[in-house]
Parts: structure tokens; sequence; C-alpha cells
């Protein structure tokens, strides 16, 4: 009874693990446990308490026992020690060989078996038959004995009542075609067929149904013996329907496996750990232009160019000691030596026990990809192209018709000048051409902001403050239909700024925002706040090839409720006098770009055609403390005009004009037409020569070569440095020599005056 109840509880544990609670590792535990303790058992008895009449047999039998069951005892404590199994795909060779070994040992012991029942039936002794009935009921399989005439039951062991769930007493003095243990009846027909006709069967493997209904799957091994002079089938039936299981998993795998590599455009391709092909796909040979087979045991690295095999080795080499993997691009080598881009992807398969036994290589043909992406570069930078040529014509032709129409103001005003009458105030029209020329200087100012080149003399600013000072002088010029709504912090952020340039932005802004309303009503929001320069938006942000620097950044947001913009507009809105107005509006936005690149910063733009528009600079934040406001300084008396002005330039109108205002001012004049011609005029006037004013942009010397070499001959002159481009371009630089002052062109009387006054104020020259 103790038996019967150790093999129950291991039968309730094995289904509960198989049913209630799925997790292989327990069932293989339990079974091999309750199979390794019924051998060792058996082996015990057969061995240490069998009798003279069945000694050879009984130990043969009894060895049988105890190797079986020493080798399940390996089992369990290898599944102990193992991983979880969740699959019967992670068992290892040693379980594996669980589904063999059985096979050959259930064979061995058949055969003992039945010798033994033999000669117990045979034995007249009662001692012996009660010995082999124990033997028979301590078989781990399904032992049985049947009548071969009819079929019926004669004995059943508890091994055949566990798997079947059937009680003794309803299958003893029964026939097997009554219980319909047989799953179908053909195969039972075969085994019938089989036994008579052999008298013993090996390995039969059949479907029996339990008495639940639940399909088992046997392998049975049978003999004929006569018992009471009539034959009679003992069999011994083994369940491997957890086997079968694995072995269908195993080849659903496997056909899952061969469909994945036949089906897959790439190469997948598996090596050993040192980089063997072991096996590849058919899209391989496909790629590389080898016939099946070909590419197995060649090195996989044969098929990299020279030139990228190092840098194969080390991300082979990464991706072995588990580094970040990433698709790696290399060119490859087919057959026929030719070159083709790939894209590689790797990876390592391991063992059961988790150690890197093969590399796995997945290998995409990118010649197409990289052919359509020159392709499409070729029609990007064409485009571009287009898109710049189309810019700079309309921005030549806006600049065209804007200097045309001031230089027509100033013509028109000397005409009527030059026609005057006696005694009539000529005021008026020299102040027009004045005007006009003033409204010419402000283009070229304005194209200079937009590209990049706007005065760089930045102070450290809280950006809030430099707002709310612009917007009394902005809201005086906006309609009444536009209202005007404002949240800058105080104090707020910090940046280095130049304070006219940030006004001149918000202007443009705002006035590109009220414009964007047309005549209806509706309302325009600025905020400041700051951000991260991870969360600038990468969208329509521009310049296109900005990258932040900083990693915080001052956000001043301009919100409008117009119209919106278009998205096919949205890139073209920064270039010059581009407008959805009429062509040729002017410089507002490209100005905004241009100030703001010279701050280092960028512009995002976010629209939706009817729900208006939202305009934020991105402003670097800056770290240093905003300086005080100095105290206000009584100006010095201007000094009383009197020496001589050398005035340099090669610009023969300019030397006239310019000279005449000097000679106006009350200075003496001289004149050169390049840095060579001056050199030679301040040698022979040293003298008297009190200050000089040169242009930048010169033959044969330019305005630096002219002042160093003025310096060189007098190292305290003063030297007025003159020039149409931005100071802060023009000042940047390593120049071993700095002028007294720089003039920007154009400049007036009062501009001219003041640059003199500085120059020759100071008494020294700058450092």
């Amino acid at each position: 009874m103790s038996i019967c109840f150790v093999f129950i509880s291991f039968a309730v544990f094995y289904y509960y693990y198989m049913y209630g609670h799925d997790d292989i590792s327990k069932r293989t535990v339990i079974v091999s446990s309750a199979i390794a303790l019924f051998s060792l058992l058996t082996a015990h008895n057969l061995i240490f308490n069998h009798k003279k009449t069945i000694t050879e047999s009984a130990i043969f039998t009894g060895t049988v026992f105890l190797v079986h069951g020493c080798y399940l005892i390996i089992i369990i404590f290898y599944t102990l020690l193992s991983k979880p199994i969740h699959s019967y795909l992670d068992y290892s060779p040693i379980q594996i060989a669980g589904f063999i070994v059985p096979t050959i040992t259930s064979t061995l012991w058949t055969f003992g078996f039945i010798l033994m029942v033999n000669q117990r039936l045979n034995a007249e002794n009662g001692e012996e038959q009660e010995n082999l009935r124990k033997i028979f009921n301590t078989s781990p399989d399904a032992a049985l004995i049947t009548r071969l005439a009819d079929g019926q039951i004669v004995a059943a062991n508890l091994g055949f009542l566990a798997i079947s769930g059937y009680s003794r007493s309803e299958i003893i003095g029964n026939s097997i075609r009554e219980l319909k243990i047989w799953d179908d009846p053909a195969d039972q027909a075969r085994f019938t067929t089989e036994i008579k006709h052999s008298h013993h069967c090996e390995n039969v493997e059949s479907v029996f149904q339990r008495k639940d209904g639940k399909s088992v799957v046997g392998m049975t091994s049978a003999k004929i013996l006569t018992i009471n002079d009539q034959p009679h089938v003992v069999s011994v039936t083994r369940d491997i329907t957890e086997q079968k299981h694995a072995e269908e998993a195993l080849k659903e795998s496997e056909a899952t496996y061969r469909s994945i590599l036949k089906a897959s455009p790439d190469d997948i391709t598996i090596t050993d750990l040192e980089g063997r092909i072991l096996m590849v796909s058919p899209a391989a040979n496909r790629m590389f232009g080898y016939e099946q087979g070909e590419e197995v045991g060649r090195q996989l690295l044969d098929f990299v160019v020279p030139e990228d095999l190092e840098r194969a080795r080390a991300n082979i080499t990464l991706m072995y000691h588990g580094g970040h993997q990433r698709p790696n691009e290399y060119r490859g080598i087919r057959k026929d030596r030719t070159v083709v881009d790939i894209e590689v992807n790797s990876g390592l398969i391991s063992g059961v026990h988790g150690q890197p036994i093969k590399m796995v290589f997945v290998v995409r043909d990118n010649t197409e990809r990289k052919q359509a992406e020159l392709e499409k570069q070729a029609l990007e930078s064409k485009n571009r192209q287009l898109q710049k040529a189309e810019s700079l014509g309309r921005m030549a032709g806006a600049i065209a018709h804007h200097f045309n129409n001031q230089l027509q103001s100033v013509l028109a005003n000397l005409e009527l000048l030059s026609g005057l009458p006696k005694g009539v105030d000529p005021s008026k029209w020299l102040t027009g051409a004045k005007q006009a020329t003033e409204r010419a200087a402000e283009v070229s100012r304005l194209m200079l902001a937009y590209l990049g080149q706007a005065s760089r003399e930045q102070e450290p600013s809280f950006l809030a403050e430099l707002c709310r000072g612009s917007m009394s002088t902005i809201q005086g010029t906006l309609p009444k239909r536009a209202a005007v709504e404002t949240d800058f912090p105080s104090p707020g952020p910090v940046i280095r700024a130049n304070a006219n340039q940030i006004q001149q932005v918000l202007t443009n802004l705002i006035a590109n925002a009220w414009e964007a309303m047309g005549d209806t009503r509706g309302s325009i929001r600025l905020s400041l706040r700051t951000g991260r320069a991870a969360d600038i938006p990468t969208v329509h942000r521009f310049p296109i090839n900005w990258q932040p620097q900083g990693t915080e950044y001052a956000c001043l947001e301009v919100v409008d409720t117009g119209g919106g913009i278009a998205e096919a507009d949205i890139e073209k809105l920064f270039d010059p006098f581009f407008s959805t107005k009429f062509t040729g509006r002017g410089l507002g936005l490209s100005v905004v770009l241009g100030i703001v690149q010279a701050h280092g910063g960028a512009v995002t733009v976010a629209s939706e055609q009817g729900l208006g528009s939202v305009f934020r600079i991105h402003f670097p934040l800056c770290t240093e403390a905003v300086p005080t406001l100095p105290e206000r300084i009584t100006p010095t008396p201007e000094p009383v005009a009197s020496g001589t002005v050398l005035l340099v330039d090669d610009d023969e109108f300019l030397l006239m004009s310019t000279g005449g205002v000097i000679e106006m001012m009350g200075f003496s004049l001289l004149t050169a037409k390049d840095g060579v011609e001056a050199l030679e005029v301040f040698r022979q006037h040293k003298d008297r020569i009190c200050c000089v004013i040169t242009d930048l942009t010169m033959p044969r010397m330019d305005g630096w070569e002219t002042l160093a070499a003025l310096r060189q001959l007098e190292p305290t002159l003063p030297v007025i440095l003159a020039s149409g481009y931005d100071k802060a371009q023009v000042m940047s630089g390593a120049h071993p020599v700095r002028p007294s002052v720089f003039l920007g062109k154009p400049f007036g009387l009062q501009g001219l005056r003041d640059a003199l006054n500085q120059a020759l104020a100071s008494g020294r020259v700058e450092p």
C-alpha cells in the first residue's frame, strides 16, 4: 500500500504540473524521481531478494533497473541545477537522452521481466510467484498480460492503471476490445497480426485512450508466453506523450526556421565563434553569386572588402562582448569580384547554459538604396540650386527695385535743384535727396543683417526688460484692430544681446503678425520662457543647419490669430523680399533671422491655415552678470578743426565728395588713390598730417595693410578705417594693429565729424 500511495502521490503532482500549473522542469523531476525510485527498489529486490530459481535473470534485470535508476538521478540533479525549462526545445542533450535511454533499458528489462515471468509461471513455488507479482507491479511502465485468443486481461500492473486511468477491478477479466484502449482499431489489428506472426514485437508506437478520453502515445514491446498451456501476450508500454510533443515542437520549429530562411529577402548567415560559415539562407547565394553550399566553411570576413576588414572585426568583437549593436554598413565582395553595398545586423546564439555557441548575421543588399539616396541627394541639390536661383533672382530684382526708386528720388531732386531760379531756397530738394540716400543705405544695412553680419556689440541683458522697453515704441505703430498681450517674467532670462537689434526683431515680428490678420480684428500674444535645447523642434527650424551649442535657451514666442501660413511657404518665409502678399514685400523676417543668427540663436515656426501662426525665437542663456548702468559722463568739448587730413580711397568720386566735406569742416586735405600712394604722400607731408581716413577695400594694398605700414612710419598716428561692411565683421580677426576709429559707410557730415573728433581727441592709438 505504501508503494501504491507513493506512486499515486507522484501521479497527482505530475498531473498538477501538467494541467494545473504547467511546469516542464517540475514534471521532469517528478517523473524522473518516480521512475528512479521504483527502478532502484526493483533493482534492490531483484539483486538482493531473488530466489535461486531465477538468479541469473533476476540479477540481469536488476542491473538494468539499477543503471536506469542512477541515470535518472543524474537527470534529476541536472534539471534542478539548470535554468527553468520553458519549452521542450530548451532540453539539453542529457535531458533529450532521457527519451532514448528508457527505450533501450525498457527493452532489456522487458525481456528480463518476460524471462522471469516465464520462469515464475512455470515454477511451483508460491513464494517465487509472489516475488514475480511484486516485480510486475513495481515496473514504472504499463505492463499487461492478456490471453491471445480473446484479448481477455489476465493481469495489469500499477503503471498500467496510472496511465490508463482504470481501476484493477474495471479491467481484470474484460477484453481489450471492449475497453477500447486503442485509439485506432487499425493499430490494434496490426499489433495483433504482428504478434501472432512473429510471437514478439518491439517499440511499436500507438495512440491509446485513457478512461477520461485523453490520448496517450505509448511505445509497446510484447512477447507471447505460454501460461497454463494457453498462449498469452505479455506487453510493456512506455508513456512517450511528452517525448512526442517535444519532437513535434522541434519539427515545427525547424519547419518555421527553414521557412524563414527560405522566405527572407536578406542573407541570413550562421557561423561558429571563429567566423566560419556553417549555413546561409538562399538569399545569400543570390546576393553574392555562389552556388548552394559553396560558401559553407569559408570565413565570413572573406566576403568584406579589405578596407572594411578592421572595422568589421572591431564590430564583431564588440557584439561578442555584449556591446551596443546597430546596423553596420560595409562593402561586400561577390564571387565575380564586384562590390556590393551591404548593411549587417549581428547577434549571438546561446546554448542551454547561456554560453555563446554561434553567431548570426543578417545581411541586406543596400545597393539600390544607396543608388536611390545618391539620386535623391542629387535631386535635392538640384532643387536647392533652383530655389537658391529663385531666391537670388527675387532678391536681385527687389534690391534693384528699391535702389532704383531711391536713385530716382535722388536724381529728381538734383534735377530740380539744378533748375531752381535764383533766390529760391534749395533745402527742400536737398533734404529729399538726402532722405532717399539714407533709405538706400538702410536697405544695405538690412541686407547685412539678413546675412548674419549685424553688429555683434552685445552685452549681458535681461531679455524681458529689453522687450518691455521696446513695446512702448512698437505699440504706437500698431493699428487699432490689433490687440497685444504680453507675458514677460521679471527679471527673466539673461542673454548676450544688442538692445537695438532685439527691438528690431520684435518690431518686425509684430508687424508680420498684424499684417497676417489682414483687415480683421485679432490679437497678438507675446510671452517669454526658458527651456532645454533638446526640446527645440527640428521641423521648420531656421537656419536649417543650426545646432544648439548650450543646454538652456530663452524662448521669445509671438502668436497671432491670422490666417496661417501654407506648408509650402514656410520654407521660404525668411528669403529676402519673399511675401505671400505680393512680390518684394521687404526684408522684415529676413532681418529677424539674420539678427537671431548673429546672437547664436534660431527661429522655429508653427502654423496651420485658418488658425494663426507661432514664431519662437531661441536665444542661448548667458551666465554673466548684467552690468549696472554707468554714471552720466559730461561730454568733453569738441576740438577745433585744424591740420591736414589724408583721405585714401580708390573711388575718385568719393575722394572728391568726401574731401569737399572735410574741407568744409575746416581741415586741409591731401588725397591718395590707394595705400601705396598714401605712403608716398605721408612721407612727403608727415609733419602736416594730423589724421588719416582710409578705405578698407582697395587694390595693391588694402586698408589693414595701409594701416600697418603707416603705423610703422608713425606709431601714434590717428587712423580712421572706413568700410561699407559691418563693423563686427571688419574688426574680427587677429590684426597686429587696430584703427583709432571705425567709420561705417555711408556716413553723413555728423558721422564724419564725430569720427574725426574721436580720433583727434584720443591723442593716442586705441589698444
